[in-house]
């Protein structure tokens, strides 16, 4: 058997924890030998991982862990080793020149170029020559959508060669909605995703303020973001109509109590909660933006997208008034997203990287 070592920061709540330990519990067990090295704490973790080795580092920083992993890794003599999350797909891109015989993969979750618009963190990984030698060390570079491979490749000048396509797995077991959204006198809104400026919020808000009909609106995450919305909110008069919950694992639960999920977002990787809402049978509306949201939705079916505020508006009037199947809401997406296709195209890569 081929032994992969899957690294990720921590085991917290997140789209790549989800995406990563999935693939290490879901590869074929007679051809894969699948192992977890997680940089933070056990205490941190938010997925019970079975069948596969975890080993936590219990280290705060990527950097304070960056000894002990190379240890393992001497150790356990790995054919893959796939990261997750740009600080760590850097250290492990600087890393590989010491590990000839081992294949290196980074796993990407965001359009680059346009996240970094938003961003205000400034450190050692964000230094784009040593960005650029990392990711040209990697074996290959795994993006969720086209948008965030054509922009990865075209920032880091990578070959076409070193990079592929591999979208996010649609979850399975979650309760399909029974809501009839057309009849509800008061429609019922959701958005998912932290509270920071890329997510477009504010934009959310002031579109709710003008849609007309009444409405219940449900906040789903936490974020520098927080108070900025409550006081936009606030000055809009829509403070009565929202409730923020900061966290909860009863995603499903929530989505199918609602009628439309609202994405805001400026830009996006592969958005997980438009993903989730579409298996639960929620219609979605989003902002055409650079990302993965236009490979998910399609018009009428699962919902639309938008190019202007006021589009948002006027899409949304009409979408509450409609007649939504969330049968084939759902199918929409198992059809290209279903986790048996992703695992697929993933030990399709292993096996060809190994070949190589």
């Amino acid at each position: 058997m081929k032994k992969i070592c899957f690294v990720l920061p921590s085991l917290r709540a997140g789209g790549a924890e989800r995406v990563i330990s999935f693939l290490a519990s879901n590869l074929d067990k007679s051809e894969f030998k699948a192992s977890l090295i997680i940089i933070g704490n056990k205490v941190d973790a938010a997925y019970d991982i079975k069948d596969v080795p975890v080993f936590f580092l219990n280290k705060d920083r990527v950097l304070k862990g960056s000894w002990p992993l190379i240890r393992i890794l001497v150790k356990a003599k790995p054919d893959i080793v796939m990261s997750s999350i740009g600080h760590l797909n850097t250290l492990l891109g600087c890393f590989s020149i010491f590990f000839p015989k081992t294949k290196f993969i980074g796993r990407e979750a965001s359009v680059i170029s346009v996240f970094n618009s938003f961003s205000t963190r400034r450190n050692l990984f964000s230094r784009e020559p040593l960005y650029r030698f990392a990711y040209k060390q990697m074996d290959m570079i795994v993006c969720q959508s086209r948008d965030m491979y054509e922009d990865f490749k075209s920032t880091y000048k990578l070959s076409d060669s070193q990079m592929t396509v591999i979208a996010n797995p649609a979850p399975e077991n979650m309760q399909l909605s029974d809501r009839d959204m057309a009849s509800s006198e008061i429609k019922k809104l959701i958005t998912i995703g932290r509270l920071s400026p890329e997510k477009g919020h504010m934009r959310l808000l002031v579109s709710l303020s003008k849609v007309d009909f009444p409405f219940e609106y449900t906040i789903i995450g936490s974020g520098v973001e927080e108070n900025k919305i409550k006081d936009k909110a606030e000055r809009l008069g829509l403070s009565p109509y929202i409730k923020y919950i900061p966290f909860t694992k009863m995603i499903n639960e929530q989505l199918i109590a609602h009628d439309v999920f609202l994405q805001g977002s400026y830009v996006e990787g592969f958005p997980n909660a438009v993903m989730e809402s579409c298996v639960s049978g929620i219609p979605v509306i989003a902002y055409n933006v650079p990302g993965g949201t236009k490979e998910i939705l399609e018009e009428g079916i699962n919902g639309y997208m938008v190019e202007s505020d006021e589009e948002f508006v006027e899409k949304l009037n009409t979408m509450v008034g409609m007649d939504w199947n969330p049968t084939m809401i759902r199918e929409s997406v198992y059809k290209k997203f279903r986790s048996s296709i992703i695992i697929g195209k993933y030990e399709a890569m292993f096996r060809k990287m190994l070949t190589e």
